[in-house]
């Protein structure tokens, strides 16, 4: 059998001050992280792919409620149902650790327990999801559009059934409903804006929206299935529960009548064991067969299911390791499985009939370097073998030790076979997409196998095509090169401490490129307006442009290199910039009786410097390169770079349907907290 490597392609930290301990709730489109101060953090893969962003993924935040409460409720009925148990049920009971924190003196915290975006493939989808704490609470929440990094409440699911008017409509419903609504978990529809909730006393009750993101809800229908159910997971017409007690059972739903009907199929896990189903995931391997896998403590249980739901065949592992901490799909027949002991296991299914089927495991190597690092958990990539694994500290020294301890790390690796990548299956857009992915392993195999001493990045600049016109897809190729070599100086200077002579000379050149670029850009749409229309601030852009191109133009002629073929190229993009920016600005009306005055001692600025006599070093725009207040607030993450509060007035500079970004990187602007 062919070993398996897993190479290491990126490692990255992410750190907040008051966190303690982490734990992962979510690994579907998205990665969702339970942390310590009342927060998730949410890691949002390639949201945002038409940016170019250093990472692949986004920092978000969902702020969890410690003040909505159903534990007064959670305790009666735990009270009650311990009066009402056997003396062996007892004993179960009081080994749980849920019945021990609700009856504990110190105040319950509030933590998520699941964190889920739907799977549908439509916009909607991408800034809707739900949320259940341990407190019984389980809201619909919308993501908040840039420069917001938080998830916000749009409506509470429980007040759905508190609510008099709405619930005389639920059909299904009892007083028995209204009294305990205590959500332990939700699953939405694969294709249609339907949510399942579940609650503690065994009940299912699905809610079908008009609109899910207005919480426009259309229908409410409510049935009895299991006692306290932990999780309930939505596939095709199937639907998994799992009970607190260890059960899991499959059931069948259908939502084509007025009432649903969710009738009770095959048990996969019948015994009471109290060791819960966390780690749940079905996949379809053919047409006619599903696959679905769980985890009981070290072992794995793998079950071959018909699309009737009937049984075929089941399989057990054990997995070393005390906790397994993922498992994930990778193919129709390849899953993987990672424990918190950093133990990586390949694993593939092969149907020795058409009923039948073994698992045979293979050896993968890997380069991790996880030494006092456990595995929280693995997220796939959708069409290639770009594995995300989430790690966390876990040496005895780091509980010493609170900025140790605060700390996770992403860190995203290639699988691959005889150096092949192995395809995926996995159709969901909203991890990686296709063409990220491949940026994605190209780029990092470049940081990761290329000799920088070695390396001359002037090679990429040499070979730039310059376009028959200057147009904003020209803009686009710097920006992106800008991005490629700005990154591979930082790696330089990791790896060698140092800045390279061609690397950096490289970034100033495709710098000057761009901003030399932008300025031409914009003169060309300003020059295409009605001059009579202009406005105060247009018109005033405009001769700082004018003004800034002698500048820029002056200063890229002065770059050096020691290699005499760089003085060939530099000419070509001089010839290039000077045609066009005669061609654009041949017929405009420059506006001599305008002067400029500095922010700082108000003396007229000089045409060659854009500075005054006493050379104060004003900060300018970068959309603009108007002069800058002493304090502004609004700048690119990225690249550092501050440009003018008011966005309206730079959106003077460009058409409506064009969005303001950063003219380097091209990320959107954000507010500095000051």
């Amino acid at each position: 059998m062919t070993s398996l490597k897993l190479t290491q392609l990126y490692l990255s930290e992410v750190k907040q001050d008051i966190f303690v301990d982490f734990d992962l709730i979510s690994g579907e489109n998205l990665i969702a992280l339970q942390c310590s101060n009342n927060q998730l953090i949410i890691l949002d893969l390639l949201d945002l792919s038409t940016e170019l962003t250093d990472l692949p993924y986004n920092l978000y935040y969902v702020k969890i409620p410690q003040t909505y409460n159903l534990e007064p409720l959670k305790k009666n009925e735990l009270k009650q149902s311990y009066n009402d148990s056997t003396l062996l049920e007892q004993h179960r009971q009081v080994l749980q650790s849920a019945y021990m924190a609700k009856f504990s003196c110190e105040t319950l915290k509030v933590n998520a327990l699941q964190f889920k975006r739907p799977p549908w493939n439509t916009p909607t989808a991408e800034s809707v999801a739900v949320i259940v704490t341990n407190s019984g609470l389980c809201q619909i929440l919308i993501k908040m559009t840039a420069p917001s990094r938080h998830w916000n409440e749009i409506c509470n699911v429980n007040e759905f059934f508190f609510n008099e008017k709405l619930s005389s409509k639920i059909k299904g419903l009892t007083r028995r409903h209204a009294v305990d609504c205590y959500i332990t978990a939700a699953a939405w529809h694969q294709k249609e804006p339907i949510l399942l909730v579940s609650f503690e006393n065994g009940y299912i009750a699905i809610i079908l929206f008009q609109d899910a993101k207005s919480a426009n809800i259309k229908d409410i229908c409510i049935t009895k299935t299991l006692e306290k159910i932990y999780d309930i997971n939505l596939f095709d017409n199937f639907l998994l529960i799992g009970t607190r007690d260890g059960i899991l059972q499959l059931f069948s739903v259908n939502l084509m009548n007025d009432m649903p009907i969710i009738t009770p199929l095959e048990d996969l896990w019948n015994k009471k064991d109290n060791i819960v189903c966390s780690k749940v995931i079905v996949n379809k391997f053919s047409a006619s067969i599903y696959l679905v896998a769980f985890n009981k403590g070290p072992n794995i249980i793998i079950y071959s299911l018909t699309t009737k739901g009937e049984v075929m065949h089941c399989k057990e592992l054990h997995i070393g390791g005390i906790k397994v901490t993922g498992i994930q799909f990778i193919s129709p027949s390849d899953f993987i499985v990672t424990t918190i002991t950093n133990d990586v296991s390949y694993f593939q299914i092969n149907f020795v009939d058409q009923r039948e089927f073994e698992i045979i495991e293979q050896s993968i190597d890997t380069d991790f370097k996880t030494s006092n690092v456990g595995i929280l958990g693995t997220l796939p990539s959708s069409n290639t073998s770009v594995l995300t694994f989430i790690l966390f500290r876990n040496g005895e020294y780091t509980q010493q030790c609170k900025y140790m301890h605060s700390s996770i790390f992403i860190n995203i690796a290639k699988l691959e076979r005889l150096g092949y990548p192995i395809q995926s299956t996995i159709t969901s857009k909203n991890v990686i997409n296709s063409s990220t992915d491949n940026a994605t392993i190209l780029g990092m195999d470049v940081f990761n196998n290329m000799q920088y001493d070695n390396y001359c990045s002037l090679t990429d600049i040499i070979n730039t095509q310059l376009p028959a016109v200057l147009d904003e897809s020209f803009l686009r190729q710097l920006q992106t090169k800008f991005v490629f070599v700005s990154n591979f100086l930082s790696y330089q200077r990791f790896m060698a401490k140092k800045n390279l002579e061609t690397t950096a000379f490289s970034l100033k050149f495709l710098s000057l490129s761009i901003q030399i670029t932008h300025v031409i850009c914009r003169l060309k749409y300003l020059f295409s307006l009605k001059s009579l229309a202009l406005s105060e601030f247009q018109i005033e852009s405009i001769n700082v442009f004018l003004k800034e191109y002698i500048v820029l133009i002056r200063i890229f002629r002065k770059l050096l290199l020691r290699h005499n073929f760089v003085e060939h190229t530099k000419e070509r993009f001089l010839n290039f910039f000077t045609k066009e920016f005669d061609v654009n600005t041949k017929n405009s009306k420059t506006h001599v009786a305008w002067k400029e005055k500095c922010l700082y001692c108000m003396d007229l600025t000089k045409s060659d410097t854009m500075m005054c006599d006493r050379i104060h070093k004003v900060k300018r725009c970068y959309i603009s390169y108007i002069q800058l207040p002493i304090i502004s607030s609004r700048y690119c993450p990225r690249c550092q770079y501050y440009v003018l509060e008011d966005l309206s007035l730079l959106q003077q500079l460009f058409s409506q349907n064009e969005v303001i970004r950063c003219i380097f990187c091209h990320s959107v602007f954000v507010n500095d907290c000051i």
